[in-house]
């Protein structure tokens, strides 16, 4: 557009350089037709410039928006990586510790039956004690 507007303004300059050559009672009526011509050409550009410059801008401000926006996508992702990796290794925490808490439940039941069982061994070996010092008994009485 604005390469239009220049090439435009190349012919009313060549056009007003032309009406300057006319003779000169034509030139009031001619030259200046062309000097606005030109004005409003020049405007035209200087109004297609500002507009390109605009343009620019938003498109810069688009870019910079952009990328501020996947900056933040990625941050969030991160934290969102971080929170369910939180949340994961939290969930696995209580997992051991409560397969910990089994173990020790079970040591403890484990160790409370040892304990029952030689209690009863125990016991068992001192009535097989008193029952081999009876028959021991028995037998010196009866002269074996």
């Amino acid at each position: 557009a604005l390469q239009a507007k220049q090439d435009e303004r190349e012919l009313y300059a060549s056009e007003l350089q032309r009406a300057l050559q006319l003779h000169p009672a034509l030139q009031p009526k001619v030259v200046p037709m062309w000097e606005k011509e030109l004005q409003e050409c020049d405007a035209a550009m200087e109004t297609t410039r500002e507009t390109k410059r605009k343009v620019e801008q938003l498109h810069d401000a688009v870019a910079a928006r952009d990328a501020h926006a996947h900056k933040v996508r990625k941050t969030e992702a991160g934290r969102s990586t971080a929170a369910k990796s939180s949340a994961a290794d939290k969930a696995d925490a209580e997992k051991a510790a409560k397969a910990a808490e089994r173990a020790a439940e079970k040591a403890a039941r484990s160790a409370a039956a040892a304990t029952v069982w030689d209690a009863q061994l125990d016991a068992e070996q001192a009535t097989s004690g008193t029952l081999q010092e009876a028959v021991k008994g028995a037998m010196e009485a009866a002269g074996m």
